[in-house]
């Protein structure tokens, strides 16, 4: 199963922030003052939508959106690097010979 489909409301907004940064924006972009908060660490999505009248759902899939976009940049920027050192390589190969 795939990870972002693990973001639930019943997760911990600490824990998902940790492992997934990327869905800090969408907590700031909602004025919700999850970062930093020492309440974050006990509290769930669905906790955090009743505080800041935010729909659940609608928050759900914005933070398993901004997963998704941050792990394919990631494999983006993964790929153009193991490019760049298979060209390195070839040229110095190419160099060498």
């Amino acid at each position: 199963m795939d990870r972002v489909n693990l973001i639930t409301a019943d997760s911990n907004v600490d824990d998902l922030m940790t492992q997934h940064p990327a869905t800090a924006r969408v907590f700031v972009r909602r004025r919700m003052a999850c970062i930093g908060c020492d309440i974050a660490r006990f509290e769930s999505v669905a906790e955090v939508c009743q505080v800041y009248h935010q729909p659940v759902a609608t928050v759900l899939e914005e933070l398993r959106q901004a997963v998704a976009e941050a792990r394919a940049l990631n494999a983006q920027h993964r790929r153009r690097s193991r490019n760049r050192r298979k060209m390195f390589h070839a040229e110095q190969a190419h160099r060498g010979a």
